[in-house]
Formats: C-alpha cells, structure tokens, sequence
C-alpha cells in the first residue's frame, strides 16, 4: 500500500502551459450561478493524474457543485474546462463519462432487481451493447476480474444475493467496485464513509489507498477521521472558493478553517 502522501501543487505554482501538461482535469476561473445566486467561484484548480485529494467544507461550500462541473452534469456560468490539456467546455456528463471520468454519488446507485455479479457484469466496459447482446458469454480473464474485486470488499459469497437485500455498507462497496471495474481515469466519490459500520469504514479506506497510483481520485467527505485515514491531499471549499489546500494537518492548523468548518 503505497503511503506517501502526494504534494497539493497549486496551478498557480505553474505556468499555464505547464498546468495543461501537470493536469488530468483543471479548471479556469469557472463560476456557477443558479438564479443569481454564486454557488463556485474557482480561480484555478488541478488535479494530477494519478493523484488522491480530499475535497472538505461545510454544507454548502459548493463541494458537489465541484464534482458536477468536472463531471459535466453542470455547465459552467462561464470559465473553462480542461481535461488532459484539452478544452472540454461543452462535454456533456455522458461525454466526459465516455472520456474517463467515472463518479459514485452518496447514496448507491446499483440495480436492486440483479444479483451482485450481475451488477458487475453491467459496468464492464462495452456492457451496455444490449446487455452484451442479451448475456453473452463474459471472457474468463473479465470473470477472475468481477471475482477479485467482489473478494477485496468481502462481497464474493454474496455474489447470486441480488443487490436489494445488501446492507447500506454493502451497496457502498459494490457501487465502488462496478466504478472501479469499468476503469474510469478519474475517480468522484461522494461521502464514501456515509453510513458505514467501523469496520465497513476501515474496508472503504483501504480500498481507496490500494486505488491511489491505479486512477486519479476525487472524494468529498465528511468524517474527519476518514480522511486523515487517507493520508491525501486536502482542498477546502466554503462558499464556493477554495480557501487553502495542502495537507490535513496544514488545514487544521489554519484559524479560518477551523473557524469555517472544523472548529463547528
């Protein structure tokens, strides 16, 4: 498991061409208004390839609003999109699905009437050709695959069980495991640790270390314990700007964030 923690590089440390280069997904001075009202208001921010981060603020800090701009679920009120150094302002969410972008929402998203392999059959890449045209016969290489990454989140036993009947933690874990089997360069997930048992908590951490290095990976939370859990890079939103970056220990040793979020 690799441990080092990765350096929070600001794009302002870099030259705009550099940043292009430096950059799996950047943004550019990208404002989103809803009825006037400013929801994000981002000068530059960057993700590198390959980089875990941890995005933390208080309600309504803008943080989802964050993850839908890069995902292309919302249109920017203006600013710019780059990802791999090209312009991707007016990529849909489908687009940038199609392009690599893979994102786990909060509450899971998986087909309650399939089993749990099923589930894993759906997200291989070039399921959704009719379902494999009606089931075809998956590759032998694509079932060791499903099997060892059910395995790594405890859910192989479970693998006929159809998905209504797992646990929230279970659900959790499979969404991931389906995201993770269809090989998106770039990670969103939302509150992973939301619900979940000590243990189940302990699981979705590890996981999300061993995939550091594999993807680029965005996660938004909450629990504090969580994510110096993951040893990452921490952006702070509020009020739709980011107000610091840099590790978890340099974030709360900042008085505004502690006066903005972590001192509530």
């Amino acid at each position: 498991m690799n441990q080092q923690q990765p350096a929070v590089i600001s794009p302002r440390e870099l030259t705009r061409e550099n940043r292009l280069n430096s950059y799996l997904i950047y943004l550019e001075e990208v404002v989103v208004e809803f009825d006037g009202f400013r929801a994000l208001d981002i000068d530059l921010f960057g993700l590198k390839f390959n980089e875990l981060r941890v995005v933390i603020g208080p309600n309504g800090a803008g943080k989802t609003t964050l993850c839908d701009v890069i995902s292309g679920k919302t249109p920017t009120t203006r600013g710019h999109r780059y990802w791999q150094g090209n312009s991707v302002d007016d990529k849909s969410d489908s687009e940038m699905a199609l392009l690599g972008v893979g994102r786990k929402f909060q509450t899971p998203t998986v087909f309650d009437s399939l089993t749990v392999f099923e589930n894993m059959e759906m997200a291989l890449p070039g399921a959704h050709n009719v379902w494999r045209t009606l089931r075809g016969r998956m590759t032998d290489a694509e079932d060791r695959r499903i099997l060892e990454i059910l395995d790594r989140v405890n859910l192989t036993e479970l693998r006929e069980v159809p998905s209504r009947f797992l646990s929230h933690g279970q659900r959790q874990s499979l969404e991931l495991c389906m995201l993770i089997l269809a090989g998106p360069d770039l990670l969103l997930v939302d509150e992973p640790a939301a619900g979940l048992t000590d243990d189940e908590t302990d699981l979705m951490a590890d996981l999300l270390l061993e995939l550091r290095g594999q993807h680029a990976i965005l996660v938004i939370e909450h629990d504090m314990e969580f994510v110096r859990r993951l040893n990452a890079g921490v952006t702070v939103l509020h009020e739709g700007k980011i107000m610091t970056e840099g590790s978890m220990e340099e974030v709360q040793q900042n008085p505004a964030v502690v006066e903005a979020y972590l001192g509530r």
